[in-house]
């Protein structure tokens, strides 16, 4: 099965300069975007904020100032260090000049030069993916390839791009709402670290490492066992591991408390998190054993035939036909249709009890074949 990662809708994102939140999205200027809902998702998080109460600007563009608030409120919150950089076209009571120092600080942007940094200067799409890359800790300086290819690479494979504008060069200026929708992507991204000069995954996403849990998303499914593998002595563990098809369609890597079988009915459920060897490990809800041992239960007759008498008794309004037979001198009506074989004088048959009927006070017993070993060509 192929390995699915769950988009979670939450981001920590800050986007203007206004200090107050509502507990209520309130923008009149958002009906139209594209990227509503996850600009609607990121205001009740309460972590971002318009330009008033009812304005969000959707359609301006983002300034480095404001860039490098989302990225340090969607790393570090507030906990930000004290101001030490020595840009001189950054005041030191600007409100976004402690962001510009955590960002400079961690890498995550950079200066023009060692004394200007352009606080006011718009941020592209291609500087926007880059920072956002930056975030997940690719550190676009050690990329390969030349910039901004090497970025816009990585970044269409984890889908950065997803639902921002399509006609736009990765030079033009970004829109709010798209660099909120470009860093919304990121948050079900793998965070990553070098290792000896490789990039390799973490085993958490910049939703966890921004300090949030997921709220697991369960999906359930149903089906009869129709092949089984037993894995569990690969696990060493007290509960089993099987490779199971459901219903001769899906496969799926499961747990159970329980020992499994071939046609047994199970219900089962996975959070969409838990992944061994990259396949969801399911867990059993439910079980319907198919194969249960039954103690065979002894005929109500047995016997050798010994007399074949009319094969065409009807003996209630049901229509079903019979044959009567002797067996151990006591003559018995069969039901036709539960004849294997042609019956024969010499074969033997057992029979079971079909149904009572009444007639004039008298009841007659009517019966079904069940064992039927003929000896006659």
């Amino acid at each position: 099965m192929k390995k699915i990662i769950a988009v979670i809708l939450a981001v920590i994102m800050i986007m203007s300069l206004a200090t107050v939140a509502f507990a209520a999205n309130s923008f009149t200027d958002i009906s139209n975007s594209k990227n509503k809902e996850a600009i609607e998702t990121l205001y009740e998080l309460g972590v971002i904020d318009g330009y008033s109460k009812t304005k969000f600007g959707p359609k301006l563009t983002l300034s480095r100032a404001e860039a490098c608030a989302v990225m340090v409120r969607a790393l570090y919150g507030d906990k930000i260090v004290y101001w030490t950089n020595s840009f001189t076209d950054v005041p030191v009571r600007a409100w976004y000049a402690p962001y510009v120092d955590v960002a400079v600080y961690y890498d995550i942007m950079h200066g023009h030069s060692a004394t200007t940094f352009a606080p006011d200067e718009d941020i592209t799409y291609d500087q926007m993916a880059t920072l956002v890359l930056n975030v997940l800790g690719y550190n676009a300086p050690q990329l390969s390839g030349t910039w901004p290819e090497n970025v816009k690479r990585i970044a269409n494979i984890l889908g950065l791009y997803d639902n921002t504008s399509r006609f736009v060069l990765g030079s033009d200026a970004i829109t709010r709402e798209d660099a909120c929708q470009m860093l919304y992507n990121a948050l079900d991204c793998s965070v990553v670290e070098y290792v000896r000069g490789r990039i390799v995954e973490t085993d958490q996403t910049l939703y966890e490492v921004m300090g949030f849990d997921y709220e697991p998303e369960y999906i359930y499914t149903t089906g009869i066992i129709t092949d089984l593998v037993d894995v569990s002595d690969y696990y060493h563990t007290n509960t089993y591991y099987y490779l199971i098809t459901l219903n001769d369609y899906n496969t799926y890597f499961v747990n159970s408390d329980t020992k499994l079988d071939v046609k047994d009915y199970i219900e089962i459920y996975t959070d969409k998190k838990t992944i061994y060897h990259s396949d969801y490990l399911w867990a059993v809800s439910y079980i319907v054993k198919a194969i249960i041992p039954v103690e065979p239960t002894k005929p109500d007759v047995e016997g050798t035939i010994s007399y074949i008498g009319e094969n065409n008794y009807v003996m209630d309004d049901s229509k079903e036909v019979y044959t009567e037979i002797e067996i151990n001198d006591t003559t018995y009506f069969v039901l036709n249709t539960s004849f294997k074989t042609i019956p024969h004088i010499g074969d033997t048959i057992s029979l079971k009890l079909y149904k009572e009927l009444k007639d004039e006070g008298k009841t007659i017993n009517l019966y079904k074949a069940e064992l039927h070993l003929s000896f006659t060509e």
